[in-house]
């Protein structure tokens, strides 16, 4: 969620894109691409830690990450 920015579209984002480079990688061993078998299963990986250098570079431009109010917080069911 941290790296979503607390927003649940980009982790589905997140996830997709995830999903989307495995499965290159399952494609890319399927018609025998000349990389080899380690560096296709760290492609999902690769394809995750790139984008995440973006939104670090611009968090520490704008100094500010809005997290959730509550985070954090303890929550107490019987209280109300």
């Amino acid at each position: 969620m941290i790296f979503a920015g607390f927003r649940p579209v980009n982790a589905v984002l997140a996830a997709l894109l995830f999903g989307f480079v495995t499965a290159l990688g399952f494609a890319g061993q399927a018609r025998s691409w000349p990389i080899a078998a380690p560096i296709r299963s760290m492609l999902p990986y690769l394809g995750i830690v790139a984008p995440m250098i973006v939104p670090v570079v611009a968090v520490r431009r704008m100094r500010f990450m809005p997290a959730p109010a509550a985070l954090a917080k303890p929550r107490y069911r019987d209280l109300r």
